[in-house]
């Protein structure tokens, strides 16, 4: 039937907030419109972050705790924010709160170093399921291969971060679903 046979990660939370959200997108077809003149928003905050992190950690994996990594991190930033210069008031409020995430950014990674092998950003994955036939695809924001062989799932959150008591009874599941693709090799280039 007309039950949706592929969701993300993202849809599940979806669906379990607000069902009518599902059915109406995957059964009955129905996108929003895009908004006229619309100003760019959270969302558009996290995208801007997400390809900032990603681009930067494509090109380096290590001294993170350096004026050269610094340096490169505000450059990649510097391109990306060309894309909000139109609105002079949000790229100085957006450029100033990502000075003070760059600064935690590097020191967290700087942290980090010893146990981690390899940095993966931007990663898709599926997990086939059972009877109905039924695939769970997500994307996850980065994927750390640590130096003992484990794996850590990392996802950036420009917003609100589920409280413990949202993802222990499942009402934010992103980050358990990811890890149950990641736990039977749904990740390209990941072993399970």
């Amino acid at each position: 039937g007309l039950r949706p046979k592929r969701l993300s990660v993202t849809e599940i939370e979806t669906l379990i907030r607000d069902p009518y959200a599902i059915y109406a997108r995957h059964v009955l077809k129905l996108l929003p419109f895009d908004r006229i003149g619309e100003i760019p928003d959270f969302a558009s905050r996290g995208s801007l972050l997400h390809d900032i992190l990603q681009e930067f950690l494509e090109t380096r994996q290590t001294d993170f705790a350096t004026p050269a990594a610094a340096a490169e991190l505000k450059q990649i930033a510097g391109k990306h924010f060309k894309s909000i210069k139109a609105y002079p008031e949000l790229y100085a409020r957006w450029r100033a709160r990502f000075q003070r995430i760059s600064e935690w950014f590097l020191g967290f990674e700087a942290e980090r170093s010893g146990t981690v092998g390899a940095r993966r950003t931007e990663l898709s994955g599926f997990l086939e399921l059972g009877v109905p036939k039924f695939r769970l695809t997500g994307r996850a924001d980065r994927i750390d291969i640590l130096q003992n062989g484990r794996a850590e799932i990392l996802d950036y959150k420009t917003g609100q971060v589920p409280s413990k008591a949202q993802v222990e009874p499942n009402r934010a599941p992103q980050l358990p679903l990811e890890a149950a693709i990641l736990a039977a090799g749904g990740f390209a280039g990941i072993p399970a």
